[in-house]
């Protein structure tokens, strides 16, 4: 499966200085999503999971609500902080299995500890082959959500 780049919510910037999410404490999840990109953007006001542009597939098969944990690593003493994935390759994966969601059509970082609001969403990919358009089943095919040049980098984000 093709998958878009990733795309970080203006307000993560927001969330980190206003305590929302805390960079060194958090607890980080990609979950997937049944929402198409083209109703998502990188300007939502207070992106979280359960929201209406976030709406996160149903458990069954080879999905368990909740998400994938990943961790975030901070890799420098100056103001840089960069979220890596546990996986070794670079990839984060789900296998096909019966009774699997057959809607999935965006994956969303967000962190399982923000209170306010709860879960909140930090950035998103598109996990269609045109995006957004055709949700695409874990039913029929694994997943792989691709990241940074197998490195297992999500994104840098540097504090100004």
């Amino acid at each position: 499966m093709a998958q878009g780049t990733f795309n970080l919510f203006h307000m993560f910037q927001n969330y980190v200085r206003g305590g929302v999410v805390s960079l060194d404490a958090g607890t980080w999840k990609i979950i997937l999503c049944s929402d198409s990109v083209a109703n998502l953007t990188v300007s939502e006001v207070n992106p979280a999971r359960g929201t209406t542009n976030i709406t996160e597939v149903a458990n069954g098969g080879g999905y368990t609500t909740g998400g994938v944990l990943i961790t975030a690593a901070n890799t420098s003493a100056t103001s840089t902080f960069t979220f890596v994935s546990d996986a070794t390759d670079g990839i984060i994966s789900w296998s096909k299995a019966a009774g699997s969601p057959t809607n999935i059509k965006s994956a969303v970082l967000m962190d399982d500890d923000a209170t306010s609001p709860v879960d909140a969403a930090i950035g998103f990919w598109d996990m269609t082959e045109d995006a957004g358009t055709t949700a695409i089943s874990l039913v029929a095919v694994d997943i792989n959500l691709v990241l940074d040049s197998n490195s297992g980098k999500i994104f840098t984000w540097s504090v100004n």
